[in-house]
């Protein structure tokens, strides 16, 4: 079956790539549906994360929550970290003798971010876990923004980080998600 093809300039401006049109279709979905969930907020908990390994680099992004109060978020931030290095952790499983934690949080930041008038960086939290051998590391980078946007997830957002594929992936999966959740309803 030959999908047309969509260019995501459409989504952003600064975007380059393209997507056939079921995946283009859950990643409008995925934007709908994270612009629903954090409808109001003013403050979002922003995950990046890179992971090196033998076979070369892949990057994450996540939106954690969604706050109408930077104080609240600002809390959920040092939440998430904490609960996001127990979770690596864990997932090292039985090889996690193998890795350097660090043990302190810093204030890193591993991915360039593009200030605004719309979204400002407020908190930046991270951590690190290195592999003894060198071929692997994770980079956590926990982020509270500032959102001025009535949108949430509008297009500044998406070029506060030059994430493209990052961003693209994490709507896909949510739009992926709430057509599944749809389909279940049914």
């Amino acid at each position: 079956m030959n999908e047309p093809v969509w260019p995501l300039v459409g989504v952003c401006s600064e975007w380059k790539g393209r997507l056939i049109e079921s995946a283009f279709r859950d990643l409008l979905r995925g934007i709908e549906a994270e612009k629903s969930r954090l409808l109001g907020a003013t403050h979002l908990v922003v995950e990046f994360r890179s992971e090196f390994d033998i076979d070369g680099l892949t990057e994450y992004l996540t939106i954690h929550g969604g706050f109408t109060d930077a104080k609240a978020a600002d809390d959920f931030s040092h939440e998430c970290i904490e609960a996001r290095k127990k979770e690596i952790t864990r997932q090292l499983g039985d090889g996690k003798n193998d890795w350097v934690l660090d043990p302190s949080i810093l204030q890193e930041r591993r991915k360039a971010c593009h200030g605004n008038d719309h979204v400002t960086g407020l908190k930046l939290l991270s951590w690190k876990a290195k592999n003894r051998h060198g071929f692997s590391s994770i980079y956590l980078q926990i982020e509270v923004v500032r959102i001025r946007d009535h949108d949430v997830v509008g297009k500044e957002l998406l070029r506060y980080w030059d994430a493209e594929s990052e961003w693209v992936s994490y709507f896909i999966d949510c739009g992926r998600r709430a057509r599944s959740s749809n389909e279940g309803n049914t």
